[in-house]
């Protein structure tokens, strides 16, 4: 792919250190919240409103640097004379953005027990929490599932009944 990008694109624009920075500070970003992803799918959650958090977060930040940065015609002449000031209130302005819809993220996820994304994974074989399958596949005893409860997920036990 990187050999038919070089020879498609005109020379010096495709490799070029300039488009490899670039390259690596998308690529960064995107490491940055896949590493917190990763955390929550190993809690065996999935959260699919962390894009939504970051752009909404990123907005907030380019709103603050732009309005306390300095004036529209400062800008214009590429002066910006409250720089200092204006990044860190926009840092500080997207970090407590991103912390309040993580706590309302939280809360609601907590206060309305919503189930987890997908059952923990199965105990070892040797545990009576799953019904023991024969060579057909085919459990061997009654598998009657109930509900613990906050956890969102059914447990089985087996019953000595005989067949499923």
């Amino acid at each position: 792919m990187i050999a038919a990008f070089s020879v498609l694109t005109p020379a010096g624009t495709f490799l070029s250190l300039s488009n490899f920075e670039s390259v690596l500070l998308t690529a960064s970003q995107l490491l940055i919240l896949s590493c917190g992803t990763t955390f929550l799918l190993i809690a065996g959650g999935l959260d699919l409103s962390i894009g939504a958090v970051t752009v909404f977060s990123a907005v907030v930040v380019a709103k603050v640097m732009g309005a306390l940065a300095g004036t529209a015609a400062q800008a214009a002449d590429f002066q910006y004379p409250n720089l200092a000031v204006a990044v860190a209130a926009a840092v500080e302005g997207g970090l407590a953005v991103g912390l309040g819809w993580g706590v309302l993220n939280g809360v609601l996820a907590v206060r309305t027990r919503i189930p987890r994304s997908s059952p923990p994974s199965r105990p070892a074989a040797s545990s009576s929490a799953w019904p023991a399958s024969g060579p057909t596949g085919r459990t061997s005893r009654t598998c009657r599932c109930r509900s613990r409860p906050g956890s969102g997920w059914a447990s089985c036990s087996a019953s000595s009944r005989g067949r499923s």
